[in-house]
């Protein structure tokens, strides 16, 4: 089953889903030097007790570049692309049961394997339950790596929220797999800190600036 058939089920049962507490869904906010070439983090959720059958997983650098159809035709790419999502690694809340995962979607390609949306879906498999536990404070839940192409210094949003190519949610416990009813996801960024040398040839500019304009009203 592909995962667009999983997203109509999931959207057509959701009002029968189970009721649950908090889960909390967090990409982080990343910081690294002008110059940094690739850069991992880890997604972490947490929660208490909540059953979990799946996960519906997109993320997105700034506004998803020529791809999303809701930007103007010729919008630039972001230099910043997603190279690698996972949903099962050493850790992490799916590691511990046997799993099965639907190929991947990406889009706007900067470079091969390189892109600035990705989208993912991994359903629990094997024995009953088919469903791992997110019980406890951030867990690892998603692990990504990004490839930086000479971005210049300032923010940039790492987007869960909004991905154009779809929602992020869990699936629920229920024979139905319906939407896990109180999931919020929170988005992150990428800051990219300027060089020392950089403020510091900023700096200077600023003080030449203000001496000559010292100067000039001297005169």
């Amino acid at each position: 089953m592909n995962r667009f058939i999983h997203v109509s089920l999931f959207v057509v049962t959701v009002a029968s889903a189970t009721a649950a507490s908090a889960v909390t869904v967090k990409v982080p906010d990343l910081f690294v030097a002008q110059g940094t070439t690739e850069v991992t983090g880890i997604v972490t959720v947490s929660g208490g007790t909540e059953p979990i059958a799946g996960l519906e997983f997109g993320l997105q650098v700034g506004n998803g570049g020529p791809s999303n159809p809701s930007n103007p035709p010729g919008s630039p790419l972001v230099p910043i692309a997603i190279s690698q999502l996972d949903l099962v690694f050493p850790g992490s809340v799916f590691s511990v049961k046997p799993y099965h995962e639907y190929p991947r979607e990406n889009q706007s390609q900067i470079f091969p394997g390189e892109f600035q949306a990705i989208h993912a879906q991994i359903i629990v498999d094997g024995d009953a339950p088919r469903f791992v536990s997110i019980n406890g404070a951030d867990l690892s839940l998603v692990r990504f790596t990004l490839k930086l192409h000479a971005p210049s210094p300032g923010r940039y949003p790492l987007i869960t929220t909004n991905v154009f190519l779809g929602p992020s949610y869990f699936g629920d416990d229920s024979p139905d797999n319906a939407i896990l009813d109180g999931a919020t996801f929170l988005d992150g960024s990428i800051t990219v800190i300027p060089e020392p040398a950089t403020v510091q040839l900023a700096g200077i500019a600023i003080l030449a600036i203000t001496v000559c304009g010292v100067k000039g009203r001297q005169r």
